[in-house]
């Protein structure tokens, strides 16, 4: 009785699912913002893919659809960058984004902005853990040398290995991160507006 409810149950649902339609314009939409994603992470991969003249395949209404979807991508890999590696891509989704932009002017302003931010970032992730691990550093020297008697120098390397600094460290950089990630998210959608 079981197996029959349950296959009752499915067939009833597969007949629901194939009633829904999807219009024509609706699924070449979809296409278009797919080839949009297609063609960004190609020009992320590739320094020497030319997007303006795969975009130029298209015609000027699928062209805005696909722009659309290649924008995304592009937005969705403008990250902090916490590593060289995340910078350069960062810079390079910034180049796509420049490139599909009407408004230079404006996009190249507000591209500054976003690589300043990247800047100040980085400035303040390396301030902020230099900061922290000295405090730990005369914490833990004061603690030593309480319990030794005598005076003692602690490498750099204990201290990053310290779980209580570990901790604190993720602490202070997910504020920071939290406060850069509001920042670049309003630039975000600057981009989005700009034509």
């Amino acid at each position: 009785m079981g197996a029959e409810f349950l296959k009752s149950a499915f067939e009833k649902a597969w007949e629901r699912a194939e009633k829904i339609s999807i219009p024509d314009e609706k699924i070449k939409e979809l296409e278009l913002l797919s080839e949009g994603e297609k063609l960004a992470a190609a020009f992320l991969k590739d320094e020497n893919f030319d997007l303006l003249g795969e975009l130029s395949k298209f015609d000027a209404s699928s062209q805005r659809i696909i722009i659309k979807g290649a924008e995304n991508t592009f937005l969705k890999n403008i990250v902090l960058p916490q590593t060289l590696g995340m910078q350069k891509g960062c810079e390079r989704a910034l180049e796509g984004i420049k490139l599909l932009k009407r408004d230079k002017v404006s996009i190249e302003n507000l591209v500054e902005e976003i690589k300043n931010l990247f800047l100040y970032y980085q400035e303040a992730v390396k301030q902020a853990h230099a900061k922290l691990r000295k405090e730990f550093e005369i914490q833990i020297t004061r603690a030593l040398q309480e319990q030794l008697g005598t005076p003692v120098k602690v490498k750099a390397t204990d201290i990053e290995q310290n779980p209580e600094f570990r901790e604190k460290w993720h602490q202070v950089l997910r504020n920071i991160n939290a406060e850069y990630e509001k920042i670049l998210d309003q630039h975000k959608k600057e981009i989005t507006n700009i034509m």
